[in-house]
């Protein structure tokens, strides 16, 4: 049976990783972390701020939430084409019943060019405010290298 102390240090330990997030899966953080074919496909908020592997060839897809109708979305920013082409956008409801206005899932299809490293970031904003002051940031670094 375990002690209340020992108790009271996991519960700690537990909420520590939890909030933190150390808990959480993620993409490479570093290139060296990146072991065998294990690349990236998809990206997603929850890997703003973070790291990804590619291989020349290979195409990445970005998944965010647009809110629908109020004229925010995301854009793509400073682009680097040597190592990183845009392929396209769609876009798909997120809510039941296709509302107008309502929430919806930006989907961007980018292909790896050439070995690399390059920043992926894109801003969300309204078109006719600008870029000066985005309301999101989605910054991603790809390292595109052959397997």
């Amino acid at each position: 049976m375990m002690k209340p102390s020992y108790f009271k240090l996991i519960l700690l330990a537990t909420l520590f990783i939890l909030l933190t997030g150390e808990g959480k899966a993620r993409f490479h953080s570093s290139p060296l972390e990146a072991k065998g074919p294990k690349m990236a496909n998809v990206l997603t908020i929850d890997n703003n701020g973070g790291e990804a592997c590619l291989a020349p060839g290979e195409t990445v897809k970005v998944e965010l939430k647009i809110t629908g109708g109020t004229g925010y979305d995301w854009h793509v920013e400073g682009l680097d084409e040597t190592h990183l082409k845009f392929i396209g956008k769609k876009t798909r409801a997120v809510s039941p019943g296709n509302i107008a206005g309502g929430p919806v899932l930006g989907i961007w299809s980018f292909k790896a060019a050439a070995p690399g490293d390059t920043l992926l970031k894109m801003l969300y904003y309204r078109i006719w405010e600008g870029s000066k002051h985005p309301a999101g940031r989605f910054e991603v670094k790809l390292h595109i290298t052959s397997r």
